[in-house]
């Protein structure tokens, strides 16, 4: 366990598209924890407002030993930021743990919607909650009881984060000259993007029609299907947590799965995300590979339909990692899952893998499902979103409580070797996740 020695002091990476951090950051400042944050990029900016803060502008490449240096020299206790898994974080969270001090990661909830996951450690691959069902059993009677318990609803991501996230990119493509030597965690530039959204947004309309047609005459007849949502191109759990490298490639072991082994007279319910960027076509591309396989009569594609009344009716949930793993157990449906993923326990999903999945799908244990969420809540999740404005609103009052309780201690002055060569083989493991940036002088 960690010891108090000196002043906390907080210091915050990159967050989501909105004030969250900086509101945390006034919170943490209010009980005399010293705060400051890294902007990486332009849209940094637009999320910390009064706050100590400082600009790296200088190479990915150089990131480790900034990082380092800085942590040391400003004797830095706790990192906060949001997914581990972004290239930059990634490294920052390496340095961090060699150095013994503490690594706070946010993530969207691992339960939906209107969750935040906030884990010491690390998150999704990373996560320090325990895999099997009696170590989930053991912990469930060591935690306190939440007085969060789970709900599923409607609501989704709040408006204004899109916006955020939107409003946030299109800076860093625009006013890039600014960080010379930053390097975004997307791939696909703003400018395909807002290419991808236009095209969406035309023909939306259209789509959303057909997809209402198509689902409802699936759900009206007898007929069993299995149903894979998909995910994002750009989701570090796709990159980091599973072994695809896109959405294509896992769509194509689905459906090649699909036709080999499901039996004749089974569907499968193939359904976009609502955030795609439409950069690629899923519509066209599920199609393209369901003739591939001969079985173009037996896949339905749907931009948008209610997902609680699709599990409800569903054969079985394939997915990579996605969150809406968290729905299927709530709402009992058998699932297979094909990366690593919270909730990736026996007892929980599919033991058999995906070609026994279409023949004998087996479903959860309801018991260890009640004692996995009750669980997760008390390990790792906030009620609330992140574009709460309320200071005194549970998600900043609980996830500053985490923080506090917390021991800590504060960095060795002097570099160790062990530091930068650990720092240096996080940045080996992550420029894979990044293009090949410039290296200019650094600045920053």
């Amino acid at each position: 366990m960690l010891a108090r020695c000196g002043k906390r002091h907080a210091l915050f990476l990159q967050g989501t598209g909105s004030l969250f951090f900086s509101r945390l950051a006034r919170k943490l400042e209010g009980v005399g924890v010293e705060t400051s944050k890294i902007h990486l990029c332009v849209g940094d900016h637009l999320f910390w407002y009064g706050r100590k803060s400082t600009s790296y502008r200088g190479s990915f490449k150089n990131w480790k030993r900034y990082i380092t240096t800085y942590i040391s020299e400003n004797e830095v206790s706790d990192v906060v930021l949001f997914s581990d898994s972004r290239p930059y974080h990634a490294v920052a969270t390496e340095v961090a743990k060699s150095l013994g001090i503490n690594v706070f990661v946010f993530e969207n909830g691992y339960l939906r919607p209107n969750w935040i996951t906030m884990e010491q450690g690390g998150v999704n691959g990373r996560t320090g909650f325990p895999s099997e069902p009696e170590e989930i059993y053991k912990l469930a009677k060591e935690v306190s009881r939440s007085t969060q318990t789970y709900q599923e609803g409607t609501a989704g991501k709040p408006l204004q984060l899109y916006f955020g996230d939107t409003t946030f990119h299109t800076l860093n493509f625009l006013l890039a000259f600014v960080f010379p030597g930053y390097t975004g965690y997307r791939k696909v530039s703003a400018l395909a993007e807002a290419r991808g959204w236009i095209k969406k947004a035309w023909c939306r309309s259209t789509k959303v029609k057909r997809s209402e047609s198509a689902l409802k005459k699936l759900m009206d007849s007898d007929t069993p299907f299995f149903f894979f949502p998909l995910q994002l191109e750009h989701d570090y759990q796709l990159k980091v947590d599973s072994p695809f490298d896109s959405i294509g490639q896992a769509s194509n072991e689905v459906i090649a799965s699909f036709a080999k082994h499901a039996p004749l007279d089974v569907k499968l319910l193939v359904k976009n995300h609502p955030l795609d960027n439409n950069t690629i076509d899923r519509e066209v591309e599920t199609l393209q590979l369901a003739r591939k396989y001969g079985v173009e009569n037996r896949v339905v594609f749907i931009e948008a339909g209610p997902n609680p009344t699709i599990l409800d009716k569903t054969a079985g949930m394939i997915t990579i990692n996605s969150t809406m793993g968290t729905s299927a157990l709530f709402h009992s449906a058998p699932m297979c899952v094909l990366g690593n993923a919270i909730y990736k326990v026996k007892g929980l999903v599919h033991a058999g893998g995906l070609d026994s999945f279409w023949i004998t799908p087996q479903r959860p244990d309801q018991h260890l499902c009640k004692v996995f969420s009750e669980t997760l809540i008390d390990y790792c999740q906030i009620q609330g979103h992140y574009c709460e404005n309320d200071l005194n609103a549970g998600s900043f009052e609980h996830s500053m409580a985490k923080i506090l309780a917390t021991p800590f201690q504060l960095p060795q002055h002097n570099i160790s070797n062990i530091a930068v060569e650990t720092a240096e083989k996080a940045v080996i493991q992550t420029e894979n996740l990044l293009p090949d940036p410039e290296n200019p002088i650094q600045v920053g």
